[in-house]
């Protein structure tokens, strides 16, 4: 029997485009589980248990810069840590450390330029990119984009997916 962790990912509330918590097993050796839309070649669904997020296709509003295979998580039972890994080429990753609970999280957008917060910001930007995740930080997987016109859909359609974690390890 192999070792599992367990990774809680929670919306981040104003910050993120809508999505369920999600409550992933990661198991030592298995390949790792892909986070990215709900669709594509596999067409995944959005579910409580795995790394897919809703789409943005109306009537969704599922974040516009999330890609099919985005990131992944891997468990490493070996160096006990869970790590994320960028797979996105365009709109990237991001792991913000040390953010308080209740702070206004404001998510990396177009207009961000290279403004640094007062919490530490991992840049996961280059495809292969990766970094461990722990209990308290927020990943963020794509890009803000400008808020929506009277012509675009819901503005949290305009906003990626931004997630508190939880990490459990073995013991």
């Amino acid at each position: 029997m192999s070792a599992s962790a367990t990774v809680i990912l929670e919306p981040v509330q104003q910050a993120s485009s809508d999505f369920p918590t999600k409550t992933i097993e990661l198991s030592d050796g298995s390949d790792p589980t892909i986070l990215g839309k709900e669709g594509g070649p596999f067409q995944a669904v959005c579910q409580p248990g795995n790394g897919y997020f809703p789409s943005f296709e109306p009537p969704k509003t599922g974040s516009r810069t999330l890609k099919a295979f985005h990131a992944r998580l891997r468990y490493d039972a070996a160096q006990s840590k869970v790590f994320i890994e960028n797979d996105a080429d365009h709109y990237g990753s991001w792991v913000f450390r040390n953010v308080p609970e209740g702070v206004d999280f404001v998510p990396l957008g177009h207009d961000s330029g290279k403004q640094t917060p007062n919490y530490e910001l991992i840049a996961l930007d280059t495809v292969g990119a990766k970094t461990d995740l722990r209990t308290g930080d927020i990943i963020q997987l794509g890009w803000r984009q400008p808020e929506p016109s009277a012509n675009s859909p819901s503005r949290a359609s305009h906003l990626p997916v931004c997630a508190r974690v939880t990490v459990t390890l073995p013991i």
